[in-house]
């Protein structure tokens, strides 16, 4: 039993040790984080000016459900997967995937905003997707900001590379950290961070966001 919970206590201490390395990163390059949720935000703007709903989404939801055992995983694994490549786009450097990844997500949630507006009042709306989206919106948003820090330190290093000397750019330690190290945080902002947001945000989804729904007369 003790070395059971000596086990548990270094796993714990581990798992500490790799949100503390994140959180110190993500301090390093708090005024770029700034900087690219104002961007977000101007996208955001643009689409409910500009977006409209898209025709086949409905359709595309119908298709791909059936081929799930279940609701939850469904949400669940289709979430991941596009947060996946969300963050993944980072790789890209220039920024250039990162701004299409943040476009085309801040496109889809405002064309579906704007296909249900269509179909059911905004408070109805509201009460379906807040709920889980506290922390899906959110959990989208990190991964734009993944992405795009992914794909800074790979600009940094390529320009680096060329130039063979450090460069600054908008944070404490003016220096790259190198691409081993930019794989690592890729992998654990993914493992930590992200898969449990988009975990919970489904949880919810699936069987609490039902129950605020029947409270409310909707269901």
């Amino acid at each position: 039993m003790v070395n059971d919970d000596t086990r548990i206590r270094k796993i714990l201490r581990r798992i500490g040790k790799i949100y503390k390395e994140l959180g110190a990163y993500l301090k390093d390059n708090r005024w770029f984080i700034l900087f690219m949720l104002i961007l977000i935000i101007e996208i955001v703007v643009f689409y409910v000016l500009k977006a409209q709903p898209d025709d086949h989404y409905v359709e595309y939801v119908n298709e791909t459900e059936g081929k799930y055992p279940n609701l939850f995983l469904f949400i669940f694994i289709e979430n991941i997967k596009t947060n996946t490549k969300v963050m993944l786009c980072g790789i890209i450097p220039l920024f250039l995937g990162s701004m299409v990844a943040a476009m085309l997500s801040i496109k889809g949630l405002i064309t579906s905003l704007k296909l249900f507006s269509g179909l059911l009042p905004l408070s109805t709306i509201l009460i379906c997707t807040v709920p889980h989206g506290l922390v899906e919106i959110p959990c989208i948003a990190a991964c734009m900001v993944f992405g795009c820090l992914i794909s800074k330190e790979i600009t940094l290093t390529i320009l680096k590379a060329v130039r063979k000397k450090d460069l600054v750019f908008l944070d404490k330690t003016r220096k790259t950290i190198g691409l081993k190290k930019t794989v690592s945080f890729i992998f654990k902002s993914w493992l930590m961070i992200i898969l449990p947001m988009t975990f919970t945000a489904a949880l919810i989804e699936t069987y609490i966001t039902p129950l605020v729904m029947k409270a409310a007369g909707l269901i």
